[in-house]
């Protein structure tokens, strides 16, 4: 496995204000393991999970975190690479974060980032430092996939490699409340937009996601 080629594009703003772009190749829509394992027989379709899971354990440690949503990877031909580059998940021998905090939590309506930032953002960093956390958190991705059919077979290819054991319900649960926690944080963004679009008249930077099926 490796990261999709990414290049990292500048564009001056006014103000003295700078934008960075993630550029990465077209890629197949097919080829995007959501629609990939769609169309896959199961036996198949836990055969190329297998590969994702042991890239996941290969490469989670205390060090090194992994957002490993489906979304995330795409089959390039036989390669499987991975796309998101944009949050630098690493933490030093000290064990702190390499990644700007500031800036992650720069999209939150600021009366929320002191809060977010003192309750909120060491659980939501953690789990992806955790093999457990983020095979939970890919399992429950199943379900916003709408590929609850193959939450069981994915779980048979996990085994015992974590403990302990997760199994179906957990998965739900935890998808449920995972669902609700990030819909009421884009309402919240897009109530932030409203303020500083029509209130405030200025240009609100971020880009956000329209409505998301769950």
């Amino acid at each position: 496995t490796t990261a999709v080629a990414t290049d990292v594009r500048t564009v001056a703003r006014a103000g003295g204000a700078v934008v960075a772009y993630h550029v990465q190749p077209l890629l197949p829509a097919d080829r995007m393991l959501p629609r990939l394992l769609a169309d896959l027989p199961v036996a198949d379709a836990a055969a190329l999970f297998e590969r994702v899971v042991a890239q996941i354990c290969a490469f989670v440690d205390a060090r090194h975190g992994l957002d490993a949503q489906l979304s995330n990877w795409v089959l390039d031909g036989e390669r499987l690479a991975y796309l998101d580059l944009s949050t630098p998940l690493l933490r030093d021998d000290a064990g702190a974060d390499r990644l700007d905090r500031a800036v992650f939590m720069a999209s939150l309506p600021w009366l929320l980032r002191p809060l977010a930032a003192r309750f909120l953002l060491d659980d939501i960093l953690a789990k992806y430092f955790d093999r457990r956390g983020v095979l939970l958190d890919l399992l429950g991705n199943l379900h916003k996939e709408r590929l609850e059919r193959l939450i069981a077979p994915f779980l048979e290819v996990i085994g015992d490699r974590v403990s302990p054991a997760i199994d179906a319900a957990e998965v739900t649960r935890y998808y449920r409340g995972d669902a609700r926690s990030w819909a009421l944080l884009q309402r919240l963004r897009r109530l932030d937009r409203a303020w500083q679009r029509r209130v405030r008249r200025r240009p609100y930077p971020f880009l956000l996601p329209g409505r998301i099926a769950r």
